[in-house]
Parts: C-alpha cells; sequence; structure tokens
C-alpha cells in the first residue's frame, strides 16, 4: 500500500513539475527574445506582431545582414529579424513554413550554395512598399 502511495506523490510531483515549466517557458523565451533584438531594429518604432500566421508567401528581400523582409499575398510585407547575420545577398529560402513566430521559427536562408538556418527573434508590420523602402535604406545605411 505505501508503495502505491510513493508512486503516486512522484507522479503528482512531475505533473506539478512539468506543468510549472509549461507556464514559465513562453516568459523565459520573451526575456531571451527582447534582449537579443539590436538596438537599431527596436529604435525603428515598428509595429512588433507576434507571428504571421497562415499567411501565402509571395517573395522575399534582404534587409541588411540581420534581417530579411517577408512580402505575402495577403497579409502585406513583414520585416523579420534574425538571431545571427546572414550572406548579404541571399538568394532564396527553403523550408517556409505557413506561420512565423518570434522565438520559435526557424527559415534556411540560401547563400547561392548552402541554406543557412536562422532563427527568428522578432517579427515587425510594414504598412506599405514605401515604408519598405525607407526602413531598406536605414537599416543598409547602419548595418
Amino acid at each position: 500500500m505505501s508503495r502505491f502511495r510513493l508512486g503516486n506523490a512522484m507522479c503528482l510531483s512531475f505533473v506539478v513539475a512539468l506543468t510549472t515549466l509549461q507556464l514559465l517557458a513562453p516568459l523565459r523565451v520573451a526575456a531571451v527574445e527582447s534582449s537579443q533584438i539590436p538596438d537599431r531594429y527596436m529604435s525603428l518604432g515598428l509595429e512588433p506582431v507576434t507571428g504571421i500566421y497562415d499567411f501565402q508567401y509571395k517573395n522575399f528581400r534582404d534587409g541588411d545582414r540581420q534581417s530579411i523582409i517577408i512580402r505575402s499575398k495577403d497579409q502585406g510585407n513583414f520585416l523579420l529579424v534574425l538571431d545571427r547575420p546572414i550572406h548579404p545577398r541571399s538568394k532564396d529560402i527553403g523550408r517556409l513554413a505557413r506561420y512565423i513566430i518570434p522565438g520559435k521559427s526557424r527559415l534556411h536562408i540560401s547563400d547561392g550554395e548552402n541554406l543557412v538556418p536562422r532563427d527568428v527573434i522578432a517579427v515587425y508590420r510594414l504598412r506599405d512598399r514605401a515604408h519598405e523602402k525607407a526602413m531598406i535604406k536605414f537599416l543598409r545605411a547602419n548595418d
């Protein structure tokens, strides 16, 4: 009988520990994300978004060495900040999912020879093409 109680107590403590970790994980990811985002992106005054969901990919454009711009057919344009620098003239994006969530999504960007994995650490909405061009000009000048 005592073995049964001990087993139940261990299972209960495991469930409590697992639930606590699941509740705290998003807070940890959010804290890591904000500390990783370079100041030049934070100072742009862009609208941050929690993610891009169920979008139809159209094409992309280089921002600076650590960002790209994704154009969708149905939701507009977005500036994606990556965790590390990329080749200054990327050729293509491989394995693009229909959703992009900062801190959870990974892109595979081609430099012409290899697919290089990069994590997305922030996503910002761009208003229109003129806004996109202004952001690219600013980012490249300050890269």
